[in-house]
């Protein structure tokens, strides 16, 4: 029927009205294909394979014959092409068009034929022009056929062009460039999708669609082959003298790589599903050729470049490997230059110098990788810039600018658009735009190859090998930490397989030698460590009395020097120690030990260590001062001179840069902190090495002494972050002169500045550092109370050791008294939470208090950052006073810490416990929980 009024007479009325039963059954039979290709498939192809895997892809259309009555009355009936595609959910297109006389075998023939002009191996440009040239000769009807090959930036370039003979034109449009706005992207959608399209006349204004009106959603026509093409396409197709057009999309990895433009002149040419089927087939084909030819490509690349990288190993710096091999890596890459440069300092070239960066391009370059683990992209001065850092170092690799013609079909202007419709450009002519510069592009499979060149060098390099002395210190520090761990395993060995031979006494022993072994440990644990939290130089600001790193320290070492044999005194006067100073208490306190430390194990049984304090009201008495003492010892030298500072603005502003506050840098007050020993002394041409990193003055397999070389380098960047000096004089033994002293003085020369308004601020792991432990607890009416403590933590050995410590402590310091101690203990944070509120529940009714909580970092189901943030939330919300929290981490990082003091945690001890770290921690406990106990008491009277 041929009227709009009869065939909306049709709308809604069932097949039959236009096909026989036969054919309705075809078309029904089609249409429940498509539905259940739709459908969720639970077959299998084998074992390993289910067909619900997301490439398994519904049909898109399906293909049938119809039987129609025939026009011609000779005829009985012709065979119609039946397709169904998909639209709107629930709607199938049908088209039905004339069969012409191609049978299926002869499409599958031209097929074959058109396969076998592609060149084995070959490339995807002459793969791609080999079915331009097959598909001109089996479709004679067309005048050009043009292969054109989409760009990265979406514009496209004719590769290849073929004429069919005996159409004679002046015109070409190979290697010209046509802009990305020619197809847009709801066009090339359409090309993926259907794999063909074409246009039988470029003058046809097309039909009208015609629909039910109660539908009032738009027809998906996007699988549609009778699909008209827009106005505007039309009007571009016949600017260029197009009367018919076809189009074959070549689909490479789901992605549109290029398309075959078949162009008619001189006629209108309707395609028959069987020639738009031949060349769906051979383009999906050629599109399989070209994917294989370049992920073959991709695949040689990648191992080549893998064979190039797996050089790295046989060179000892990325320098020598990027001087060695830097022409291959250009080439792979395809860029201009490398460059590295060395802790922005150092700026080595490889490859093109004159395309190269700056030593301040590579400073910017640095500071925009600041997580130093992606791979990034600039563009600078021109220049395409593809870089990544590792540690200090940058590793850039260039592609410069290069001047370039294009060769456009028409100048490029962007389509006109009006109020009504958007207008094609009219002109096809050869337009050459003038010369740019710019670098070319990275392609994906350029920024995946370097992305493998980025992780290869930055592991190579965070491995690379050590320098020798660096060799050497670890394989000290390897050293000092397995020979003590072999004393810990002999002693528990010992212990467990002749526990019943061997006397009490032998047991001690035993004990004994683990424990040292286990100090010896920690010292270079510690020490490793103090280097790691000290690169930031951070100085802490701390309120403490000056006397209280001399005082800690004896009392920390003063078992050590009994063991040693070695008498350790300290002298202290009161008008220096008793003085409360600011400063860095921690890094003090570590700098006297490792002295202390030092000349215990140095000076031999029956010696003497002798620690003091002087106070000095200038600098220039300190100096003064030792000016005198160093004349008394052999050999003397600075390890940090004091005196090298000086006061002008530009010192003043280094001092401020490197974090030296005001107070220090305008301190009137320096304290010497003296270690003298009686032992083995230095040598003179030794004494400049003191201090060095990785170095021990007693060298070799017969030393006598253990020790990482460590220690007094960390005590020397202490001293200097604090804007101090450290003296050293020596006599080694058996060159003392007549008048001079044997031995070794170590005097440490820090500002400390006085205050006024102190609040009394405990320091972490020291508790109190003086007065009786028994008369603390007296004072503190504790002998009616019931004292409770709270352990949390998922290692039952560590809460074992908590409650015995806490047992230990008051049964040894309550004296007469009868000290009623309960210590309640929980596995992870969420336990910790319930017992708190029970034990809270006992203070309410009996006469007990909760004296503090011993509480785990690192545990399951509730960390202890997080539950000291819920401790904190229900003491607000439930009106009780504020605990002590002391948490307990193996983490000695300095944001682990800082975490925990956000949260609200009171204080932090490091495992494993020095001796008296928890006793100490119990006092500081029983003082807050008391004192709380008491401004309680005294509000409810005052109330």
């Amino acid at each position: 029927r041929s009227s709009t009024e009869s065939s909306t007479g049709l709308i809604s009325e069932d097949l039959g009205h236009l096909f026989d039963a036969d054919c309705v059954k075809t078309i029904r039979s089609l249409v429940e294909r498509q539905r259940r290709s739709r459908m969720p498939r639970e077959d299998r192809i084998c074992s390993d394979v289910n067909r619900n895997a997301p490439d398994i892809r519904p049909f898109r259309k399906i293909h049938g014959e119809l039987n129609l009555p025939s026009t011609n009355r000779d005829e009985k009936s012709q065979v119609w092409n039946c397709t169904v595609a998909s639209s709107n959910p629930g709607v199938y297109l049908l088209e039905v068009e004339q069969k012409y006389g191609t049978e299926p075998e002869s499409c599958l023939l031209q097929v074959a034929y058109l396969l076998s002009r592609i060149p084995e191996g070959a490339p995807p440009k002459a793969t791609a022009a080999a079915l331009g040239d097959a598909l001109q000769e089996n479709l004679p009807a067309y005048d050009r056929v043009m292969v054109y090959r989409f760009r990265e930036d979406n514009t496209g370039e004719v590769i290849h062009e073929s004429i069919r003979p005996g159409f004679e034109t002046s015109s070409s449009y190979l290697n010209l460039r046509f802009p990305a706005a020619d197809i847009p992207p709801a066009a090339r959608e359409l090309l993926k999708l259907n794999g063909v399209r074409f246009i039988a006349d470029t003058s046809d204004p097309g039909i009208p669609v015609i629909l039910d009106e109660r539908v009032s959603t738009p027809l998906d026509l996007s699988m549609s082959a009778f699909r008209a093409a827009s106005a505007c396409h039309l009007g571009y197709l016949r600017n260029m003298g197009v009367k018919a057009s076809l189009v074959v999309a070549i689909v490479v990895d789901g992605q549109l790589w290029g398309l075959c433009a078949c162009h008619s002149y001189t006629r209108t040419v309707h395609p028959s599903c069987e020639e738009r089927f031949m060349a769906h087939m051979a383009a999906t084909i050629t599109a399989s050729l070209v994917s294989h030819s370049q992920r073959e490509d991709i695949s040689t690349t990648a191992l080549s470049m893998s064979n190039t990288l797996d050089t790295l190993n046989g060179y000892r710096r990325v320098n020598d490997f990027l001087s060695a091999e830097h022409q291959t890596l250009t080439n792979i890459l395809g860029v201009d230059t490398i460059v590295l440069c060395e802790r922005s300092r150092v700026v080595n070239v490889y490859g093109n110098e004159d395309i190269c960066l700056t030593l301040e391009e590579c400073k910017d370059l640095l500071g925009a990788d600041s997580s130093g683990t992606a791979l990034m992209f600039r563009e600078v001065n021109n220049k395409g810039v593809a870089f990544f850092s590792v540690r200090s170092f940058l590793l850039a690799f260039l592609r410069g600018n290069v001047a370039t013609q294009v060769r456009w079909a028409g100048k490029p202007d962007p389509p006109l658009h009006d109020e009504e419709a958007m207008h094609p450009r009219a002109s096809f002519e050869l337009y050459i735009q003038a010369a740019r510069e710019s670098f070319k592009a990275w392609s994906p499979e350029t920024v995946k190859l370097l992305g493998t060149v980025r992780r290869r060098i930055s592991s190579f390099m965070y491995g690379e090998t050590l320098p020798a002395d660096l060799e050497e210190a670890f394989a000290h520090m390897s050293h000092e930490l397995r020979t003590p761990f072999h004393g810990v395993l002999g002693a528990l060995e010992i212990l467990e397989n002749e526990h019943g031979t061997i006397s009490a006494e032998e047991k001690v022993d035993m004990i004994r030698s683990a424990l040292r072994c286990s100090e010896s440990m920690m010292s270079t644990l510690d020490e490793i460590v103090n280097i790691a939290k000290d690169q930031n130089r951070k100085v802490a600001q701390d309120c403490f009395a000056a006397s209280n790193p001399i005082l800690v320290t004896m009392a920390a070492l003063k078992p050590f020097a009994a063991t040693e044999s070695v008498d350790l005194v300290s002298d202290i006067p009161h008008a220096a120690g008793g003085r409360e100073v600011v400063g860095d208490v921690r890094r003090i306190r570590a700098v006297i030990q490792n002295l202390v430390n030092n000349a215990v194990k140095f000076t031999p049984c029956g010696g003497k260590v002798h620690v003091s304090l002087v106070a000095f009201d200038s600098l220039q008495k300190a100096t003064d001062w030792w000016t005198s003492e160093r004349e008394r010892f052999n050999a003397n030298v600075w390890m940090v001179n004091p005196s090298e500072r000086s006061d002008d603005e530009g010192e003043a502003a280094a001092a401020a840069a490197a974090g030296f506050t005001p107070l220090q840098q305008t301190a009137t007050t320096w304290y010497a902190y003296c270690v003298k020993d009686s032992g083995v002394g230095l040598l003179p041409d030794d004494l400049p090495h003191v201090g060095d990193a990785y170095t021990q003055i007693f060298e070799g397999a017969s030393r006598s002494y253990s020790g990482t070389g460590l220690g007094l380098h960390i005590s020397k960047g202490h001293v200097s972050s604090m804007s101090g000096g450290i003296g050293v004089a020596s006599t080694a033994s058996g060159e003392a002169e007549q008048g001079k002293s044997s031995g070794t003085l170590f005097a440490v020369f820090l500002p400390l500045c006085g205050t006024t308004a102190l609040s009394l601020e405990l320091t972490p792991g020291t508790g109190i550092a003086s007065g009786n432990n028994a008369d603390t607890l007296q004072k503190a009416h504790i002998a009616a109370r019931k004292l409770v403590f709270l352990a949390v933590d998922d290692h039952p050995v560590n809460l074992k050791l908590i409650e015995r410590k806490i047992g230990m402590f008051f049964k040894r310091t309550g004296g007469d008294m009868k000290v009623d101690v309960e210590v309640r203990t929980a596995a992870d944070g969420l336990l910790a939470l319930d017992a708190l509120v029970d034990v809270q529940n006992i203070t309410e009714c009996d006469d007990a208090v909760l004296v503090g909580v011993f509480l785990d970092f690192h545990m399951p189901n509730l960390d202890g950052i997080e539950c000291t943030k819920r401790i904190r939330k229900l003491e607000n919300e439930k009106g009780w006073s504020r605990i002590f929290i002391c948490g307990c981490s193996a983490d000695p990082t300095q944001q682990t810490s800082d975490a925990f003091q956000a949260a609200g945690g009171s204080d932090v001890i490091y495992k494993p416990w020095n001796s008296g770290q928890i006793e100490g921690m119990c006092t500081t406990m029983l003082i807050t929980a008391f004192e709380s106990s008491r401004k309680g008491s005294a509000a409810g009277k005052a109330s």
